[in-house]
C-alpha cells in the first residue's frame, strides 16, 4: 500500500470540516496506508469540538466582516482562518505513529518538530520554538496551532500554518488574549505573525519527501475518493452546517448518525 496526498481549494468552510471527518472515518476502508490533505479556507473562525461560541469568538465583529464560524472534531483552541492560511491534515493508523507518539500531545509535539524541520530548512533560520507539544512561534509570536482526534485506531492531526494571513482579522475576530476573555475550555494564546515568505508549492514538497523518509512509505498525489465527497456531502447538510452543531451545548446527538459510517 501507498500512502495519499492532495490538495483543495473548496470555499464552502462546513464542507471542509466535513470532509475531514469523512476522510477519518473512511480512511480504513480505502486502498490507502495514510492520507495527507493540504488545504485552503476562506475566512473563517473554528472552534474546538467542547468550546463555546460567546466565550471564545467576537460575533458582532464576525457578522459584520462576513466572518463564517464551524466547528471541528477535535479538541483544542479556537482558530481563525483565510486564504493565506495553509491547513495540514494528516490521517494515519496508530501502528506508523508506535513507538514515536503514544498520545495526542505527543503526536502534535512529534508532528510539530517535523514542521518546524521542514521550515528550517526551507526558510534557512533557526528561530522556532514549540510551545507546549500544539503550537510553533517564530520569534516569540504563534504562527502555527494543531490539534489532534482519535477515532479506533486512526489519528486525525491537522495544524495551521500562518502564511498570508489576515492578522488583524484574526485579533479582532478571536476573544483570546483580550481583557474580558473568560473561556472554561480556553485557546491557548500568543501574539500572531506571519512566516516569512516561502514557496507553499516546495514547502509542501518538502514535507512529503519527510513523511516518506519518516514512515518509509511512498506518497502520491490522488484526488478524493467518490466515497468521501458523498459522506462529506451528507456531514456537511446534516451536522456541519447545523446550528445545533455549531452552537447547540449538547451537540454528541446530531454526531450519532455517522458513529458507524
Amino acid at each position: 500500500m501507498v500512502g495519499r496526498w492532495l490538495e483543495t481549494d473548496f470555499i464552502d468552510t462546513h464542507y471542509n470540516l466535513a470532509l475531514e471527518q469523512a476522510i477519518l472515518y473512511l480512511q480504513p476502508h480505502n486502498e490507502f496506508s495514510a492520507t495527507v490533505r493540504f488545504w485552503t479556507n476562506p475566512k473563517a473562525v473554528i472552534l474546538g469540538r467542547s468550546q463555546q461560541i460567546e466565550e471564545e469568538i467576537n460575533i458582532a465583529y464576525c457578522s459584520e466582516n462576513n466572518i463564517i464560524t464551524g466547528r471541528r472534531i477535535s479538541g483544542g483552541g479556537t482558530v481563525f482562518l483565510d486564504s493565506g492560511t495553509l491547513n495540514i491534515s494528516i490521517f494515519l493508523p496508530r501502528r506508523l505513529l508506535f513507538p514515536r507518539a503514544r498520545h495526542t500531545r505527543s503526536i502534535s509535539k512529534y508532528f510539530s518538530e517535523r514542521i518546524v524541520e521542514c521550515l528550517e530548512a526551507e526558510l534557512g533560520i533557526n528561530k522556532f520554538v514549540i510551545y507546549q507539544d500544539t503550537s510553533i512561534l517564530f520569534n516569540q509570536k504563534k504562527i502555527s496551532g494543531s490539534a489532534g482526534y482519535f477515532r479506533s485506531s486512526w489519528f486525525l492531526h491537522h495544524l495551521t500554518l500562518l502564511l498570508q494571513t489576515n492578522l488583524s482579522h484574526l485579533d479582532q475576530a478571536l476573544l483570546a488574549g483580550k481583557e474580558q476573555y473568560s473561556s472554561k475550555r480556553p485557546s491557548s494564546f500568543f501574539p500572531t505573525a506571519n512566516l516569512p515568505p516561502l514557496s507553499k508549492t516546495k514547502l509542501i514538497k518538502r514535507f512529503i519527501k519527510q513523511l516518506e523518509e519518516e514512515f518509509s512509505h511512498a506518497f502520491n498525489k490522488y484526488p478524493i475518493t467518490e466515497s468521501e465527497k458523498n459522506l462529506a456531502r451528507r456531514l456537511t447538510n446534516k451536522m456541519y452546517s447545523q446550528s445545533s452543531w455549531i452552537w447547540d451545548k449538547k451537540r454528541g446527538l446530531i454526531e450519532q448518525e455517522f458513529s458507524s459510517s
